[in-house]
């Protein structure tokens, strides 16, 4: 997830809803699920929408 963080971000943190809004929800999804075995009941969602401020 290092790659992703802005490298202006204050003591090279930054909250990860800031990387998800940058990024967007697949590519955070693609590296958050990497080497995550579910079980087949499991439902993963392929778009999330939320509400709110808009950048």
């Amino acid at each position: 997830m290092r790659a992703y963080i802005d490298p202006e971000a204050p003591g090279g943190k930054e909250h990860i809803g800031y990387i998800v809004d940058r990024t967007g929800f697949e590519e955070f999804k693609k590296w958050a699920l990497k080497d995550v075995e579910l079980p087949e009941t499991a439902e993963v969602q392929h778009r999330i929408y939320w509400s709110g401020v808009k950048y």
